[in-house]
């Protein structure tokens, strides 16, 4: 992972572990996704499911790029939900 935008939860160059296929997503699962405008994926928390649409955000959100200026994403977004985090 890089960046600050999901500090202190997940920090600069820490790996993670992720279900490329999850039973389920739900609020406050931590997941990899896909930006809707650019080719990039971002680790971003989901804070609200609605209609089948996610709105994520980091947790630094003052670093953080997120639905707040993309907009929701759509489950073809999502890569996968993050499980474990190693130091």
């Amino acid at each position: 992972m890089s960046g600050d935008s999901m500090t202190p939860t997940l920090v600069n160059g820490q790996f993670i572990l992720m279900d490329p296929e999850p039973p389920s997503i739900s609020e406050g699962d931590v997941v990899i996704c896909k930006h809707p405008e650019q080719d990039l994926e971002m680790v971003k928390r989901v804070v609200i499911i609605e209609e089948g649409r996610f709105f994520v955000q980091g947790d630094n959100r003052e670093r953080s790029s997120d639905s707040r200026q993309f907009g929701w994403l759509t489950r073809e977004h999502i890569v996968g939900v993050v499980v474990s985090k190693l130091t």
